[in-house]
């Protein structure tokens, strides 16, 4: 095939999104469909026929539809390649067919044409970094935040029981499904779905039911027991990773088959656990892994300025809506982030991306904008991630975790998550860059948790 057997037109269709038609004409049609049926006729072996000295008449009639499926798919794929590599496009995620591909047919003899729509990353002007004025808090570790930690510990130790009342932070079980508003099927069902029972006096009893938002859940589950049907109301947030159900109204419903509560450990039965002879070894430990984190946390603290900056000091189009690819994207992103701070357990990770879907759309574009600076930025500056670093970055978030860092690494291998965290640690090498090149000025942990608070009021 040579480049000039597609004939390809390109068109805008919305800020950073490509109308994209592909023909190949029937010349070439018929040539393919005949070298098709040559590749057949010269390898098919068929009763009462040498092989290679089947009638091509009889190959037509027995093998023609799926010979013809199989041009279809073949065509559809290298037209674009064609496409991307003749135009330079640069696609994000996978093309949307305009129309359904599968009702396509190859006929020799005529044109085939289809055509696709392409979210393309958007062009624009890389800004300079040099300079941005970044705060740089400096934060110490407290007998505070040492108890605190040693808490978490003894809870992440602890014992899960068995109950039949509710308290705050009780895990339920229970096997349900979701609907939307005007279908009678689920969308999506499961054995055990879990929802962590929120305080009400925090956040007015916010919490979170299979990654959304529900406003007021703690009075849902007040007096909940086992064999108690829920039905949670929700509305799909507008850039949750599943378009279908973006903006519609949703059911969640489920019956409680089972409690659970966490029984704390006690101290002494903590630490010998990490091998160490005492409990003054233990708190030591503590502070200083403590100390780690807060170093790692003031970095965050300055990579995320230095984001903000990023992103305001170049405006370009970007789509008007987020594909489903883009979202999860984004997702994996911020779950990556978090897991690799560290300072979360997994529930706490899965609230706060629940926020995230449920942000609002400035926000959500911003960060669209910026992997999109990120990637250029990486790319300009050949930013390339090891293996040793990726090893790095495994190990603190099995460290994290409490897991052997061969679990993390297999869970991530299996779920595809090597890629996003590659993706996270190029990230974060970028702005590791803009902030050693930055104005930095040194404030205190309390005025850096005020300013924190007040951005998210």
């Amino acid at each position: 095939m040579s480049e000039s057997d597609f004939v390809v037109a390109v068109e805008d269709a919305g800020p950073a999104r490509k109308h994209v038609k592909i023909t190949l004409p029937a010349e070439k049609v018929s040539s393919r469909l005949g070298d098709a049926l040559g590749d057949l006729a010269a390898n098919a072996t068929i009763p009462g026929f040498r092989r290679g000295h089947a009638p091509a008449k009889l190959l037509e009639k027995r093998f023609g539809g799926e010979l013809r499926k199989e041009t279809r798919d073949r065509l559809i794929q290298e037209g674009f390649q064609e496409a991307v590599g003749g135009h330079g496009l640069r696609p994000v995620g996978d093309p949307m067919p305009v129309g359904s591909m599968a009702d396509l047919e190859v006929k020799d003899g005529e044109d085939f044409s289809f055509e696709l729509e392409i979210e393309v990353i958007p062009d624009f002007e890389l800004p300079e970094t040099k300079g941005f004025k970044i705060d740089r808090p400096v934060m110490e570790v407290t007998d505070e935040h040492v108890e605190g930690e040693i808490e978490r510990q003894c809870i992440q130790a602890g014992t899960v029981l068995d109950v039949e009342d509710v308290k705050v932070g009780d895990r339920l079980l229970g096997n349900g499904h979701a609907t939307k508003e005007g279908d009678e099927e689920p969308f999506f069902t499961h054995d055990n779905i879990d929802i962590i029972v929120p305080d009400a006096e925090k956040d007015d009893g916010r919490g979170h039911v299979l990654g959304l938002r529900i406003d007021g859940l703690a009075g849902m589950l007040d007096g909940v027991g086992i064999g108690s049907e829920l039905n949670i109301d929700a509305v799909g947030p507008e850039h949750h990773e599943l378009e279908h159900i973006r903006g519609k109204k949703l059911t969640i419903s489920l019956t409680v088959h089972k409690i659970q509560r966490i029984e704390s450990a006690e101290v002494s039965d903590v630490y010998p656990r990490y091998g160490f002879p005492d409990e003054e070894t233990f708190r030591s430990e503590v502070r200083r892994a403590l100390d780690d984190r807060l170093q790692g946390e003031q970095r965050n603290a300055m990579r995320e300025q230095a984001a903000k900056h990023l992103a305001a000091s170049v405006d370009f189009e970007l789509p008007e809506r987020l594909t489903e690819q883009q979202s999860t994207r984004l997702i994996e992103r911020e779950r990556m982030n978090l897991l690799q701070r560290g300072a979360l357990t997994n529930d706490e990770i899965e609230g706060q991306l629940a926020d995230l879907r449920d942000a609002a759309t400035d926000e959500t574009r911003r960060r669209l904008k910026l992997s999109f600076l990120l990637a250029r930025l990486a790319e300009t500056k050949e930013v390339q991630v090891t293996e040793g670093e990726l090893n790095g970055r495994i190990h603190q978030m099995a460290a994290s975790q409490g897991m052997r860092p061969e679990q993390v690494k297999g869970e991530l291998e299996k779920s595809g998550g090597m890629q996003n965290l590659a993706m996270q640690v190029r990230e974060q090498k970028v702005l590791d860059g803009i902030v050693d090149e930055a104005e930095l000025t040194d404030i205190s942990a309390e005025e850096w948790n005020a300013r924190t608070a007040a951005d998210k009021a």
